[in-house]
């Protein structure tokens, strides 16, 4: 049994050696993503038939994979394992993989096979795998992302029109992967074949047509487009998965949770099948029915242990009931309008859709309450304006239905249909392609979400890439309204790595040159005078308490300003008990260059609400980079008058160019204390002023 990677024949009638490697790389992702999460991964020839592949992921991974028909003897093994050794040297935890598609050499001690048990036997080492042409294939197998020719064998002896099978191989193609099986009706002298899909279901005409016959013919010169016997079977055989399978790297708790009772797993497939005949009308394979199986492969890799187990079996099959209803029920809102709007609201789609099966009314019920809560949840986040508190389990599960349609099959509407609440026309749904989801995970050191999808057209690249920041604002939306619950969520940042399919990105695009405009920003090229940080720092101040006096119904408020410095130390520090900051507003506004809370949407809404006004003197949200003229660092301390329950923050800015690290700290008092560690040699009229040891305090009223 051997893998055969088959690409595209030039225009010279031969293809290159690279295009093999390129072909064969989401082959090498399906059998990596079995020992760590992938970010991203890239081709790297070492020779015409020794391809590397640089990967990025969680943990260092070495691959390279054996090209050739021959076995791979000892001498390459042992190189690639020295290779590795180096590696270990710098970095920990690598995974190193050697691969080949015509096998290793026996298992003799001066074999391949040999010295490898060897090296595992002195070494105890994991990490270090070898992989022939049927070991990966029995792996891709277990991932369930083919049918192994055992299984596909079992069902070919079904057919009496066929013979026994002598020899089996995989195709790796453009046009996807699929079995070469060979059969001999008369001892060896009429060999035929049949070409089936990678999950054994029979290649149609148009799939036949379509490979790369060329270099099919080149690399196995036995078989022809003629000798293809697809047409003349009588006897059916598999049929292609209803369903599409996970990224291999994605944890499965909620299948696992719901595979402990088969009458609850029945029970939930019966109530998703009945609800997506009644708002889809298209194919099995749907927009509504990739986007909503997208949704529970989120929910599964956001939703932690500890949540899960706090729930019992009736609970947690109505949680993923509701998770799948709800993924189908907004999907539907977003491409079929006109079925949406007879569907009326959640607990009427849902009501009807139980009807056709045998039901309980108690888990009906608690179905319909948990997938109310997500709707609302997910209606909120899509609202700037909207700030209202949302228990955990139902915002991590709006989260999901918010990442499925920006980063699924609808994700060129989600910023107009979901975000914009505007209209789409139905046709355009499909322009940009559907991605394909790879891999994703929680970095739990950086609390990053990280995915990996594959982009089929320039313009899915370009959504995809898009809705990230989006999917950013909405992030730090649910982060806000968790805190609220006194919640938090298993991370706070979204980073998504697209891979192009099909075609080439060369990103080319105005840049800021970050670390120049930011020193424009803090410096004298702006203001012309170094001193003038005393004043940015002020004016925010003096916003900040204006702002508590205008939106506080205390009548008996007084705002209130101090600065001190403390010469021996060197610190300056201002500290007002104005309108302080939430982790939000930090991470939405004050991270933002640019971007000033005072000039939002958020606090207008809060504005018209309370039928207030309020005019900042700060404008552009740039000033407080000036104090980085005459501070190496700045400490802040912040809590915010409109929760006042919540924990204070304690953030560190190291430098200008630096990562904030930001810590909950218990509360003290509302308001906001900034402390900067001033540079050495400073001079000028401020810092005469407070080489005097002066403090001033501020009353300010208006």
């Amino acid at each position: 049994m051997k893998i055969l990677i088959v690409p595209e024949a030039a225009s010279t009638g031969r293809y290159r050696s690279a295009d093999k490697g390129r072909l064969f790389e989401s082959f090498v992702r399906d059998i990596v993503l079995l020992h760590t999460h992938i970010e991203r991964i890239e081709f790297a020839p070492k020779d015409a038939d020794i391809w590397a592949y640089d990967i990025v992921g969680q943990t260092p991974i070495m691959v390279e994979c054996k090209a050739t028909a021959e076995p791979v003897k000892k001498e390459a093994v042992a190189a690639f394992y020295g290779d590795y050794a180096l590696r270990r040297l710098k970095e920990k935890n690598v995974v190193a993989i050697l691969m080949s598609t015509g096998g290793f050499t026996g298992e003799t001690i001066d074999s391949a096979l040999g010295y490898f048990q060897q090296i595992k036997d002195a070494n105890h080492d994991e990490a270090f795998h070898l992989y022939d042409s049927q070991k990966m294939l029995e792996l891709l197998a277990k991932q369930d992302k083919i049918r192994s020719s055992q299984q596909i064998a079992v069902v070919l002896e079904r057919a009496p029109e066929l013979g026994v099978p002598l020899d089996w191989n995989f195709l790796v193609t453009p046009r996807g992967r699929f079995w070469l099986v060979e059969f001999d009706d008369n001892q060896g002298q009429n060999p035929y074949f049949l070409l089936l899909d990678e999950f054994g279901s029979l290649a149609d005409a148009r799939e036949i047509a379509r490979l790369p016959w060329t270099a099919l013919t080149e690399i196995k010169p036995d078989v022809s487009v003629d000798l293809v016997r697809n047409a003349s079977m009588r006897t059916p055989l598999l049929s292609r998965p209803t369903t599409e399978t996970k990224p291999s790297g994605v944890s499965k708790k909620l299948s696992n949770r719901l595979a402990r009772s088969g009458r609850l797993h029945s029970r939930v497939e019966a109530l998703v099948a009945s609800a997506v005949r009644i708002s889809c009308d298209e194919r099995a394979e749907s927009l509504c029915t990739v986007t909503e199986r997208l949704a529970v492969t989120y929910l599964d890799q956001l939703v932690t242990p500890e949540l899960l187990d706090g729930l019992d079996d009736e609970q947690a099959s109505a949680m993923i009931a509701a998770q799948r209803l709800v993924s189908a029920y907004h999907s539907c809102s977003l491409i079929h309008s006109g079925r949406h709007f007879a569907l009326g609201e959640i607990g009427d789609f849902i009501r009807v859709a139980a009807q056709s099966i045998p039901r309980r009314e108690e888990w009906t019920s608690e179905v319909t309450t948990q997938a109310t809560a997500i709707i609302q949840a997910v209606i909120s986040l899509a609202s700037s304006s909207a700030n209202d508190s949302q228990p955990l389990l139902p915002m991590l599960g709006a989260l999901a239905v918010h990442f499925a349609t920006a980063f699924g099959p609808l994700s060129g509407i989600y910023k107009s249909a979901v975000l914009d609440s505007t209209s789409v026309d139905d046709a355009m749904v499909l322009v940009a392609g559907v991605p394909r989801l790879q891999d994703l995970w929680v970095d739990e050191q950086t609390q990053v979400l990280r995915l990996a999808i594959e982009a089929p057209t320039p313009r899915s690249h370009r959504y995809l890439l898009g809705n990230q920041n989006y999917m950013q604002d909405v992030i730090e939306r649910a982060e806000d309204r968790a805190d609220q619950e006194g919640s938090r969520l298993p991370f706070t940042r979204v980073r998504v790595s697209v891979t192009s399919v099909g075609f080439e990105t060369i990103e080319c695009y105005f840049e800021l040159e970050n670390e120049h405009v930011l020193k424009i920003f803090m410096g004298e090229e702006l203001y012309g005078n170094k001193d003038v940080w005393i004043r940015e720092v002020l004016q925010n101040a003096i916003d900040a308490t204006m702002l508590r006096k205008i939106l506080s119904d205390d009548d008996s408020y007084i705002p209130k300003i101090a600065i001190s410095y403390d010469a021996r130390s060197k610190k300056v520090e201002i500290g007002d008990n104005g309108i302080g900051m939430s982790l939000h507003q930090v991470r939405k506004f004050f991270s933002k260059i640019g971007r000033s809370y005072y000039r939002s949407f958020e606090l207008e809404e809060e504005l018209r609400r309370k039928n207030k006004s309020f005019n900042a003197i700060s404008r552009f949200g740039v000033g407080f980079l000036s104090v980085f003229m005459v501070a190496d660092s700045v400490e802040i301390t912040t809590a915010s008058a409109i929760d006042e329950d919540a924990d204070s923050l304690a953030i560190f800015i190291p430098a200008l160019m630096e990562d904030f690290y930001v810590r909950r700290t218990p509360r003290k008092r509302t308001g906001t204390t900034i402390t900067l560690h001033l540079r050495d040699g400073l001079k000028g009229p401020c810092m005469s002023f407070s080489q005097n040891g002066w403090s001033i305090r501020m009353s300010i009223r208006r």
